[in-house]
This record gives structure tokens, C-alpha cells and sequence, in this order.
């Protein structure tokens, strides 16, 4: 995807299909807002996707956005724990604003 000029500071980002439900994604074109709940074995909210493009094939969501990920990002991943400057958490989920330049879902 990503034939876009940038449209964020940061990006392109991308999370798949395994991640997040067509649903949600559609919910965050919607809001302009990309969410995440807490990973596995922490007790922080945050937003998590990969660094790169969204790959031919795959399905899920491109993003760019203006909040700079969070310090130490495990490889290849961007991470923006919350709250934070630009990390909103709102109940059980952290948001952060981006721009989606791209989305494939899993059913039409």
C-alpha cells in the first residue's frame, strides 16, 4: 500500500487482521483513532502495531500517526504505552490519533 505521501510524523505502521477484527477496524476509520488493550503479561495499556507497510495479501490496517512511539519497542514493532502525552486511555483501552492510508479486510 503506502503510495501516500506521509500523513503522519511516524510511519507507516500496520497491524493485521489476527490482531483486530474487521469490525474494530472499521470502528477506527470511523474515530481516526488506533486502539489497544494491554499485552500479555502487563499491567499497562498501550497500542501496538508493526513497523512497515501493511504486506500485499494481508489483512488489517496502515496507519501513520503524529505520536512518537514509546521508548524501547521490541524490534520491528512500535509501541505507545499509556497514558501519556497523545496516548489517551479511556476504560480498558489506550487510543492514540492517526491517519489510516490503508485497510484490507478479512470478508468483503
Amino acid at each position: 500500500m503506502s503510495p501516500w505521501a506521509a500523513v503522519g510524523r511516524y510511519g507507516p505502521f500496520y497491524r493485521t487482521g489476527t490482531a483486530q477484527s474487521d469490525e474494530v477496524t472499521r470502528r477506527q476509520l470511523e474515530s481516526g483513532e488506533l486502539w489497544g488493550r494491554h499485552d500479555r503479561g502487563s499491567d499497562r495499556l498501550s497500542v501496538d502495531a508493526w513497523v512497515g507497510a501493511l504486506p500485499p495479501g494481508r489483512a488489517g490496517v496502515e496507519f501513520f500517526t503524529d505520536v512518537e512511539p514509546s521508548p524501547g519497542s521490541p524490534p520491528g514493532k512500535a509501541r505507545w504505552l499509556g497514558p501519556r502525552d497523545g496516548v489517551e486511555v479511556d476504560g480498558e483501552w489506550a487510543k492514540i490519533s492517526g491517519t489510516i492510508s490503508g485497510t484490507r479486510f478479512r470478508s468483503p
